[in-house]
Formats: structure tokens, C-alpha cells, sequence
């Protein structure tokens, strides 16, 4: 593990978009991501934490470095109701610098995530993640207690 450098977990703020927005493009997953201007994904990103953070379903949470406030990640969850389970959650969003892998950053956030689901009371929480990424291939999920589903297959259906 490299030297850990200080960090802050605390909720995402408007002033943290032009951050997270070069972490986005710094990290290339997302095509429609790739595919505008930092500005524009900025103004995304400004939009969206205005939008969750006015919403009790939702957390968005990011680990910033202690001197500068950079985002060095950041962590989303969704919750709801389900009629069989009970209250669930969603991770839809778990993004970090690559500068940042390896230090205990990713660990942390996804346990303060876990914590307030179990504050919510929320039985199950669910994430999708990629087998080509840099993460599965560490086994990151797997290393914090998560199991992969062997018997689900996930199917998107996009409509824009």
C-alpha cells in the first residue's frame, strides 16, 4: 500500500464539482463523460449534487484531500423501498483518482457508505461493477466483504 496522504470524508458541496469533474475525465470510463468538454460535464456534475443533496433518498458523499480539498473520490448511494426486502440501497457511483488507489481511500468511503445505510436501516446494498476495471481485477469489493451475484446478469435499457 503506498503512504496514505490525509484525507476527509464529508457530504459533496456545488464547489466540488469542478473537482470531481476532472476526476472524471482523469479516469475515462464514462463515454458521454468523455465526450464533452470538463466544463460541461462541471455543469453536470453541479446539477446533480444540487439535485441529491436536496433529496433524503440519496447520499453523495466524497474523500477529499485534507490540505487542498481536492476530490480524490467520490461515492454515491440511492435508497429505496423494496416490497419483499425491505429498505435497499444502490451504489450508483464509486470513482477515484488513480493517484488515490491503494491508500485505504476507496476502503473508507465504501464503509462510511455501508454505515449510513445501516443507519437507514437498509437490509441489502447493491453495486454494479465492470469486470475490466482496474477494481474487480484487485478484488476490491470482495477484500471489504461484498459477493458477487454468480447467478444475476444485469440488463440496462437506455433511453436516451
Amino acid at each position: 500500500m503506498a503512504a496514505m496522504q490525509p484525507f476527509v470524508i464529508r457530504r459533496a458541496l456545488p464547489s466540488d464539482a469542478p473537482s470531481i469533474s476532472q476526476l472524471l475525465h482523469e479516469i475515462g470510463y464514462l463515454k458521454y463523460v468523455n465526450e464533452e468538454t470538463v466544463q460541461q460535464t462541471e455543469a453536470r456534475v453541479r446539477d446533480g449534487i444540487a439535485a441529491l443533496s436536496a433529496s433524503t433518498e440519496h447520499i453523495l458523499l466524497v474523500a477529499t484531500d485534507e490540505r487542498s480539498e481536492i476530490v480524490l473520490g467520490y461515492g454515491s448511494v440511492h435508497f429505496y423501498a423494496n416490497m419483499l426486502i425491505g429498505n435497499e440501497g444502490y451504489i450508483s457511483e464509486l470513482y477515484f483518482r488513480t493517484s488515490a488507489t491503494n491508500q485505504g481511500i476507496g476502503g473508507k468511503l465504501l464503509a462510511t457508505l455501508e454505515d449510513e445505510a445501516r443507519s437507514r436501516h437498509v437490509r441489502r446494498l447493491r453495486l454494479a461493477n465492470w469486470r475490466i476495471r482496474e477494481s474487480y481485477k484487485r478484488g476490491f469489493y470482495a477484500k471489504h466483504g461484498w459477493t458477487e451475484n454468480p447467478d444475476a446478469a444485469e440488463f440496462v435499457r437506455l433511453f436516451y
